[in-house]
């Protein structure tokens, strides 16, 4: 999982330089975690402030999930903009 996370972060770094360059409002990108007392809260908040601490002009929100079941549907009904998931769920779902 957390090569998985780790993998997806020139993508984030790239998205944030595709929104960079609009006007100085901030975009809000929605990040799926999981229930909270788990690794991806953590995970997702640690991605989150360092995100929003590199690049201003985005705001990375994590958001609290049923997790990987949940972020996929999520994902795919557009109510999530990133998702963390498990390695066999992504792999199910592609």
């Amino acid at each position: 999982m957390r090569t998985l996370v780790l993998a997806s972060l020139p993508l984030i770094m790239a998205m944030s330089v595709a929104f960079g360059a609009k006007a100085a409002e901030k975009t809000v990108v929605i990040l799926g975690t999981a229930t909270p007392g788990g690794g991806f809260p953590i995970y997702g908040q640690a991605v989150a402030e360092s995100i929003n601490e590199i690049d201003t002009t985005i705001e990375v929100r994590p958001q609290n999930t049923a997790g990987s079941a949940e972020n996929i549907p999520l994902l795919e009904a557009g109510k999530l903009d990133i998702g963390l998931v498990q390695g066999e769920a992504a792999l199910e779902a592609l």
